[in-house]
This record gives structure tokens, sequence and C-alpha cells, in this order.
């Protein structure tokens, strides 16, 4: 099982998932983990090229990417499809977790099943977005299950059943996670949709060491 996904990795290379532009943030304060979560709900059932349109779009307008300010988007800044519904579902994720845990950091505090527990009570996240949030934008160890994954193991089963079977307690967790979990490299040293280390060499640390063990 693990093999498809050591070759694939081999021969793409590391993706360095999810793009953001962390200059951006740093100059206008505002969070990253907000614009992934953005970008999560817009890409449901949509082309990931209109999604980034559509962020490059808010940020053109000089948005700042912040709970309390999800609220002062209209329908006009959402340009990806079903855009009422996502809207909803933006403003109803950021206020339900502003009047719950009072911002972003105490919400992040969540171990992975009580977070996803109050993800999914959210209308309009499923069980993919659900677990593309907390693993790119809470970084936490979770396995997203999406049409490609049940196409790479030729698996189609109900979700959480799936992703129970490929995340077993092996190495594979180290494959899945190692864009997301490198302590060497954490998410504010990197620029863009790379990782830095202290020197600036861009994923080396990560590549070294999954070249090392698989």
């Amino acid at each position: 099982m693990y093999e498809p996904i050591i070759n694939l990795i081999k021969e793409m290379d590391f993706q360095f998932w999810w793009p953001v532009d962390i200059n951006y943030h740093n100059k206008n304060n505002g969070d990253w983990r907000v614009e992934v979560i953005t970008g999560a709900i817009l890409t449901q059932n949509t082309k990931w090229n209109l999604v980034e349109k559509n962020i490059e779009y808010l940020k053109s307008k000089n948005f700042i990417f912040r709970l309390e300010n999800i609220n002062d988007l209209s329908i006009d800044d959402i340009k990806v499809p079903f855009k009422l519904r996502k809207l909803e579902t933006l403003k109803y994720l950021s206020n339900y977790i502003l009047e719950n845990y009072g911002n972003i950091d105490n919400f992040s505090k969540l171990e992975i099943n009580k977070m996803r527990e109050e993800l999914l009570k959210i209308n309009g996240i499923g069980k993919e977005t659900c677990d593309a949030i907390i693993l790119y934008s809470f970084e936490k160890p979770i396995f997203v299950v999406d049409y490609y994954t049940k196409k790479l193991f030729n698996i189609f089963e109900e979700y959480d059943k799936l992703r129970i079977k490929i995340y077993p307690k092996t190495k594979v967790a180290q494959i899945v996670f190692i864009e997301t979990e490198s302590s060497e490299v954490p998410y504010d040293k990197r620029k863009g949709s790379k990782y830095l280390n202290e020197e600036g060499a861009t994923g080396s640390l990560i590549s070294k060491d999954f070249n090392n063990n698989f």
C-alpha cells in the first residue's frame, strides 16, 4: 500500500502544499490559517485555478485574512461556483469559532477528534473539507481522502473507512505529513508555498530526510 505514495513523491518531488504567501499576511497583520480555510471551502467542487484567482482578487482589494473580517465579505467577493453557499459557510464557521472559542488560536488547541467534531457541525463542511482544514490550516496529522486518493489505491469505500485503512500507525504517516510536520522547518519560515530553513534552502531538510528513509 505504501509503494504508490513513495513512488509518487519520488517522481513528483514535494509540492509543499498548501500554497500561501506568508509575506502578504505578515505585512497586513493577517492570518495565513484563515486563507487556507477560505481556500478549502472555495475549492469544493471547483478547480483550484479558479480558487487561486479568487484569493488573488481578495488580496488585490487588500483584504486582511482574519476571522473577524470574514463577515465583511459580500457575494460579489466570491468568484467561484456555488458562491452563496460558500459565503454562508465561511461566515458560519468564522462566527462559530469566534463565539465559542474567542479566536483561532484557542480553536487550534483542540485535539484532532474534537476539532473534527466541531468542524463537521458547520453546514457546508463535509469530511474532506474538514480534514483538509485540520491538516493544512492547523497542521494536525490527519489523512485527507479525495477522489484521487481512491483512484491511486483503487479502493472505493466510505470516507472514514478508507481514511483509517490508508492511515495505519506506520511509516506511511511520515510520508503523508512530511510537508506539514517538519519540526526543523516551521511554517513561519516558509516563503509562499516553499519551506525555508534559517539559511533559506528550500525543502532541503525534508527531501534529505525522505531520501534517507525511503
